[in-house]
């Protein structure tokens, strides 16, 4: 059977449970650290969208993933994008988890604001 691919989230013909996706928002950073494993630097710009995440979460969903982790680059530079993927990632049910490096805080009590739940 030759089926035609839709997206570019084509995950058939993976016989695995997924147990956790990361997802990686961005490769932009505000630092560029030696050991970092996704070579994200200051001059990148290349969020991702919000259906591709989307799909690749509804998609992951499907193949018993329950954690979606995050990550980047630094998610917290592209803030909005980040808010609709954790409500997207909430809407299907899933627990979430992020990585940051803190960049937009300078005390606890400003980083409890900004990550304290609307």
């Amino acid at each position: 059977m030759n089926e035609e691919k839709t997206s570019n989230c084509d995950l058939r013909g993976l016989n695995i449970g997924f147990r956790l996706l990361y997802l990686i928002l961005t490769y932009r950073c505000t630092s560029e650290c030696s050991h970092c494993f996704a070579s994200s630097s200051t001059s990148k710009n290349d969020p991702m969208k919000l259906h591709e995440i989307q799909e690749y979460l509804e998609k992951a969903k499907e193949l018993g993933a329950k954690p979606i982790w995050l990550l980047g680059g630094e998610p917290f530079l592209y803030f909005d994008l980040l808010l609709d993927a954790v409500e997207s990632v909430k809407n299907l049910g899933l627990s979430i988890w992020t990585t940051s490096n803190a960049f937009w805080t300078t005390s606890e009590k400003t980083a409890l604001r900004w990550l304290r739940p609307p």
